[in-house]
């Protein structure tokens, strides 16, 4: 067992890494950063898949016989959302098999009691079947993420913004008098 994870990590270490973790704090723009991705991604060649982790956790617990039987569990969720035969489900399927899907995974930190499934799930299945992958959490979320694995990125060129809008207490007229 623990050979086969030494090699899986060497195979990843030298092949190209397509699997990223994006951290930043709350309110910092990841979620908004992967709509901006999405429609970016329409006019690409990679197919985008926006996975709220939220709903993934949902239906991984309302139908686990769904997820145990998939190939990946972003496969089985989105059969579950769409439906088996539908057209949209068969394009994203065929979309995932050429590895020609930009799978976007929206909230690591928000999986509650399935969150170390979930994990593991993105790091052990996902990334070794080469899946161009981008999580975001809090970075909270990221200690528990196997770094040889999954890159780890901190979004910071958001907190320039957030800096400049927090808000600021109001000084009374006697402390700004004094600083003017």
């Amino acid at each position: 067992q623990a050979g086969k994870r030494a090699v899986r990590r060497e195979g990843i270490r030298k092949g190209r890494q397509l699997s990223s973790l994006l951290t930043a704090g709350p309110a910092c723009g990841k979620t908004t950063l992967l709509s901006q991705l999405v429609k970016l991604a329409l006019e690409g060649p990679l197919i985008p898949i926006l996975v709220k982790v939220q709903t993934l956790q949902k239906r991984l617990i309302n139908y686990p016989d769904a997820f145990a039987s998939s190939w990946n569990w972003i496969d089985a969720f989105l059969r579950l959302e769409h439906g088996a035969e539908a057209p949209y489900y068969l394009m994203l399927r065929q979309a995932m098999m050429a590895r020609r899907a930009l799978i976007l995974v929206d909230g690591l930190d928000e999986a509650g009691t399935v969150r170390d499934q979930i994990e593991t799930h993105v790091a052990e299945v996902l990334t070794p079947q080469g899946h161009v992958l981008l999580a975001t959490s809090r970075p909270a979320g990221d200690e528990r993420v196997d770094r040889d694995k999954i890159h780890i990125r901190a979004l910071r060129v958001f907190s320039i913004v957030y800096d400049a809008c927090r808000p600021t207490p109001r000084l009374g007229s006697a402390s700004r008098a004094m600083i003017f």
